[in-house]
């Protein structure tokens, strides 16, 4: 069989071809077109009315209820609708729009925006978090999730969500990790671009000025503008300090394919210290450099927020993004905490000649920063154009989202039923199965559906994580409560058919200093475990131990949970380990515990049917397919060293002094006198399955690669077929080790063998030259393709 595989769109969870949206593009041309509608707005409104519609707010009705005359360019849907039925939150935020439309002097309505990273609505489906969809190496279902997640957001009637998050976090001490799709830009490219396009629906493709269908589709905001993932030390704020080459051939890449997609919004980020030349965008994916005489063009420690090379020169003008740029919470005031600004008057004048649009507030009205733009207009300190232009965009997403013309939501009772239905909880089951990563299996998986059914069988869930409260930690950061019900691990055993006993013991908290741990948790667990037939160790760091402000300097399970692990695994021979988490983890000195475990399994998050899909995958339902989209370190020691994070530029004296282990010619120079290897713990692109599958020939083309693989094995499964890239020597910049050039997920029967056609973008395979020019380069390119990053067994030539 040869699978030729194109293009995602949502719902199919098939690949299918681009050229079908040119179909649907144009379903609103019998409008007026926005920009004439904006300019005819724009020339009746004051210098204040101007200014509120560059107000966003994170506050509740009550503060915003002050800015009724003028009203406000957008509020945080969650922070003024508190009803707790659906209809109820419908019903008030009609009534809210209506206030601001018949109350201000122009009539110009709110726009509603909220979270949308892995769930829509408030009781709505939650879906496994955008680090597990990575780990599913699946771009469809990335698609079909976001399609679902815009029809619940839409259902209550918001119109701009927060979402995808495209930033790289090549740091895993840093807590929001657990919102991207790894470390790896290739993925995060191609992910965040359906992410994109099945929030904004089809008619997303005409561009940020065109209307889109939002009684079923949202405008996506995606976050955050840029390089906020390369935050220093792994701390949220801090400064992204990073070459002008790596910020373009890495942070800016997933950028660029949104751009593409023509994602309506986009958040700048907390971070300083970037580094940037110039270029322009060309036709066939290709950038050149422009400016001054000088081959850079670099703007150092500058605060994003005020930093008008990177939000206008670089994202606007070179990448072609044309919608709206809201700030970070609270963030046009941080500039003058940054020492950048003398006061708020003067911060508004940066912001806004920055080209940041909206100014999301967090705080009172009295510290909102686009309070002082009108004084800072007047006093000379911003230009009324650089508002004008702020406002044309802003205004121009309302139209687009059909603030004007649909200001008020209908109740439609299929819709709300459907929040949580069937078709919802199916898909986020299936997103749970392909999320669950097997990291260490002796044998004992999968488990015999016999001896879950059978009576006498007694299992222990033993650890902070086993159940309870959030589903024992599937539920990561920006979801939308209230939850609906989340299937906790015990709870997915039971709806397996579970016939014998359950035994449970916490073990250990999931936070906290081991030194401080009740020690009676880890003998009562170990009396426990005694007592059963297989133990589900059920660890990590909970929703509470990552996430925004969640940074760690410690990669070590929390708590006193590595001791529990050790404890558990020296009594118990059939112990299954269990991850819930958001980071990758290290486990003690040397890991040596993993040694004693028979088998590991990383979930993630994995959203409402975490429970169902983990059990899924334990007893062979599912055979496991996921991957790492994270390098994981042996120990937090060895962050930046040479096991993390994956894309790294080669190490030439360590070739040169021989400084070994090498894995699949990568070289990793140890540390002196400690207790582990210096070759990751486990590799980026890792995972196991319950078949085995032989890679058996591979040909490259310049737009392509065809891979024919066996499944070797008694089990049908899917195959991530992972493409790498050596570039051309002989340019007077160091290259990466190795790239990611492209992928595939390939179902594949017991015995089947298949042809696989896995193509590649120009943008996939161009990297800058001296000259920062974005380009294929001439040269001899050695294609690689494998199971992971570090076991490529089948190697090509693509020559240039």
């Amino acid at each position: 069989a040869t699978v030729s595989v194109l293009y995602w769109w949502p719902n199919t969870h098939k690949m299918t071809s681009l050229v079908l949206l040119s179909a649907v593009c144009g379903l609103f041309s019998d409008r007026d077109p926005i920009p004439d509608r904006v300019e005819a707005l724009l020339k009746q409104m004051t210098l204040e009315e101007k200014t509120m519609q560059l107000t966003a707010t994170h506050n509740g009705e009550g503060v915003i209820d002050k800015y009724i005359n003028t009203s406000v360019g957008t509020v945080k849907y969650e922070d003024v609708i508190h009803n707790k039925t659906i209809e109820g939150q419908i019903a008030a935020r009609n009534a809210l729009q209506k206030k601001f439309i018949e109350g201000s002097r122009l009539h110009i309505p709110l726009t509603f925006v909220n979270e949308g990273l892995h769930g829509g609505a408030p009781n709505a489906t939650i879906f496994p978090m955008p680090i597990n969809q990575g780990a599913s190496w699946n771009v469809s279902l990335v698609g079909s999730i976001a399609d679902a997640i815009a029809n619940q957001a839409s259902t209550i009637g918001v119109q701009v969500v927060f979402a995808p998050v495209v930033n790289m976090m090549t740091d895993p001490r840093f807590g929001r990790g657990q919102e991207g799709y790894g470390e790896e830009p290739t993925i995060t490219a191609h992910m965040g671009e359906a992410a994109v396009r099945g929030l904004q629906g089809p008619d997303g493709c005409n561009g940020t000025d065109t209307y889109y269908d939002s009684s079923r589709y949202v405008g996506s905001l995606a976050k955050h503008f840029a390089a906020y993932g390369a935050a220093a030390g792994g701390l949220n704020g801090g400064p992204a300090d990073v070459t002008n080459r790596s910020i373009h051939d890495h942070y800016l890449k997933p950028w660029r394919s949104l751009a593409r997609a023509n994602v309506r919004a986009t958040m700048a980020s907390h971070n300083t210290g970037l580094s940037f030349v110039l270029f322009i965008l060309l036709p066939f994916g290709l950038l050149i450099w422009v400016g001054e005489k000088t081959t850079t063009t670099t703007v150092n420690d500058v605060p994003a927020h005020g930093n008008r090379w990177l939000l206008h020169d670089s994202y606007r003008r070179s990448l072609g993004f044309s919608g709206v740029i809201m700030s970070d919470c609270s963030d046009l005031g941080v500039l003058v905490d940054f020492g950048v600004a003398a006061n708020s008057s003067h911060a508004a004048a940066i912001g806004v000649h920055a080209t940041v649009d909206l100014d999301l507030q967090c705080s009172q009205p009295g510290l909102w920063t686009y309070n002082h733009l009108q004084d800072a207009v007047t006093s000379g300190l911003a230009k009324e154009s650089d508002v004008d232009d702020a406002v044309r965009r802003v205004l121009t997403l309302k139209f687009a989202s059909g603030s004007f013309d649909t200001p008020y939501t209908t109740v439609d009772p299929a819709r709300i039923a459907a929040l949580d239905g069937p078709a919802n909880r199916k898909l986020a089951r299936e997103a749970a199965q392909q999320s669950v990563t097997l990291l260490q299996n002796d044998g004992i998986l999968p488990l015999s559906q016999d001896f879950i059914n059978s009576p006498d069988t007694t299992i222990a869930f033993i650890g902070p994580a086993a159940g309870g409260g959030e589903g024992g930690g599937m539920i990561g950061g920006y979801a939308l409560s209230p939850y609906p019900h989340v299937v906790s691990t015990q709870e997915g055993l039971m709806n397996a058919g579970f016939k014998g006993k359950i035994l449970t013991s916490k073990g250990s908290s999931a936070g906290g200093n081991p030194d401080d741990a009740d020690p009676k948790l880890i003998t009562e667990a170990v009396e426990v475990a005694k007592q059963a037939d297989l133990v589900i160790l059920v660890l990590g760091d909970l929703s509470g131990g990552c996430g925004e402000w969640g940074d760690r300097d410690n990669l070590d399970l929390q708590g006193n949970q590595v001791n529990l692990m050790k404890a558990i695994t020296s009594v118990h021979k059939k112990v299954i380990t269990v991850l819930i988490n958001g980071r990758p983890q290290t486990f003690g000195r040397g890991n040596t515990v993993l040694q004693n475990t028979s088998a590991l399994l990383n979930t993630g998050r994995a959203g409402c049917e975490g429970g169902n899909g983990i059990w899924d995958v334990l007893l062979g339902k599912y055979n496991p397919s996921s991957k790492l989209t994270q390098s994981w370190p042996q120990a937090v020691g060895q962050v930046h060293g040479g096991a993390s994070p994956f894309m790294q530029r080669i190490r030439g004296k360590w070739i040169s002094n021989g400084r070994g282990p090498t894995k699949s010619g990568r070289y990793y120079d140890p540390y002196v006198n400690d207790g582990w290897v210096s070759t990751p713990l486990f590799d980026f692109g890792f995972g196991l399955s319950y078949t085995n599958y032989t890679y058996l020939s591979m040909t490259s083309g310049k737009s392509s690669v065809t891979v024919t693989i066996k499944n070797s094995g008694n089990m049908a499964g899917s195959e991530i077929i992972q493409v790498y890239v050596r570039d051309p020597v002989g340019y007077l910049f160091v290259h990466y080790w190795q790239r990611l050039l492209a992928f595939s997920k390939v179902f594949i029967e017991a015995g089947e063998t298949k042809t696989v056609v896995i193509p590649f973008t120009t943008d996939d395979l161009a990297m800058h030259d001296e000259n920062m020019v974005l380009k294929v380069l001439p040269g001899t390119y050695n294609i690689l393709a494998g199971p992971s990053s570090a076991e490529l067994p089948l190697k090509a030539t693509l020559v240039v």
